[in-house]
């Protein structure tokens, strides 16, 4: 995700309660945050797959779809952000679950 893309992103989360001053993503606590991106056929797939009763859910249902535009036409993702203790569970449930989608899901950490 360029820059630019990113910058973007996050000044669109203010309903998640954040703010970003430079470089960092912090939420009211000052808590860094872990912006996880994902393809949204994994997505769909780790979603399904994960129980409403966990912790993690909630956190997976927020996720937002980002539109990036490539030299071979648009192409959609889904990005999670979260605290890192919270993006340590999704990943390790992601490796459980579909350990191929676990190798493509990129991580921005934010402190």
């Amino acid at each position: 995700m360029s820059n630019w893309a990113l910058m973007r992103l996050l000044s669109g989360l203010r309903h998640f309660g954040l703010g970003h001053r430079h470089r960092d993503v912090t939420n009211r606590t000052g808590a860094p945050k872990t912006l996880i991106e994902i393809r949204p056929e994994d997505y769909e797939f780790l979603l399904s797959h994960v129980s409403e009763r966990t912790s993690i859910y909630p956190t997976l249902k927020r996720a937002m779809v980002v539109h990036r535009m490539e030299p071979r036409g648009e192409s959609y993702r889904m990005v999670i952000l979260c605290d890192p203790d919270t993006a340590t569970a999704i990943i390790h449930q992601a490796k459980q679950i579909c350990p191929e989608a676990a190798e493509f899901m990129l991580l921005a950490r934010f402190v």
